[in-house]
């Protein structure tokens, strides 16, 4: 006799299914990989465990990734760029001064030729000539808007000028956190740049290089005609503009 699991009655040992409650004496094979309600699998050649993983170790702190000479390079670069940068704002802030200096002049020349031709009487074809050129030269002027576009290099250059003396203070081999932080502080600035002029910033990379006693090697092959064109247009000839390396090495 044996005792019926599900209503505890007795039943007969080869009873399949029990007479009380109807409940089956036949237990079915356990597949293979199930768990054994213990938390382990049990034995066989699919099982598959329902431990969880271990999580992988931490990584290094970035200060520990970036070595010394690694944040010297860096921060070189980061320099060498900021001092680039000042230079082709001052070079377009120059620029835009003398082109509004240059545009105010001739207005004033064509305003007063005007004034003079009508109260004198004298060429009066002239008066309309000079009163068209007056009226074009003020168009443009407040098109373009020279001066406020300079004073604009101005400030970006301003900012990155305050941006060269933080990387004095920091420096040679600052700290991955402190290097880190000045070059989000560059790309903040940089933000606000309006479109780069490719030659003139080419120039200016090569003039740096010559301050700085730097070799021929690492400058860049500007054309004469690039140098003229290098305020006007944003890209003259930019496809054979190029530059062997941005940064030279130390």
């Amino acid at each position: 006799m044996k005792t019926c699991p599900m209503c505890a009655e007795e039943i007969q040992d080869a009873a399949k299914i029990c007479k009380h409650c109807g409940a089956s004496q036949v237990q079915e094979p356990e597949p293979e990989g199930s768990d054994t309600g213990f938390g382990i699998p049990s034995t066989g050649p699919k099982a598959v465990s329902n431990t969880v993983e271990p999580p992988p170790p931490p990584k290094p702190p970035r200060d520990e990734e970036k070595t010394a000479d690694t944040r010297r390079d860096e921060c070189y670069r980061l320099l060498f760029g900021v001092r680039r940068s000042v230079l082709y704002h001052r070079q377009r802030q120059r620029f835009l001064e003398r082109l509004h200096n240059f545009s105010a002049l001739l207005t004033a020349v064509a305003g007063s030729t005007t004034a003079v031709t009508v109260i004198s009487s004298k060429w009066p074809r002239l008066a309309p000539v000079a009163a068209a050129l007056t009226a074009l030269l003020s168009a443009l002027d407040l098109v373009f808007n020279a001066a406020r576009v300079a004073w604009r290099h101005d400030a970006l250059a301003r900012a990155f000028i305050a941006l060269e003396q933080e990387l004095e203070r920091a420096g040679p081999v600052p700290s991955a956190e402190a290097l880190r932080d000045l070059q989000i502080r560059r790309l903040a600035i940089e933000a606000d740049e309006p479109p780069i002029y490719r030659a003139l910033d080419a120039m200016c990379h090569d003039e740096l290089l010559t301050a700085l006693g730097r070799e021929a090697e690492h400058r860049t092959n500007v054309s004469w005609w690039q140098r003229r064109l290098s305020n006007w247009f944003l890209r003259p000839g930019l496809h054979r503009l190029r530059k062997r390396v941005d940064t030279p090495a130390r």
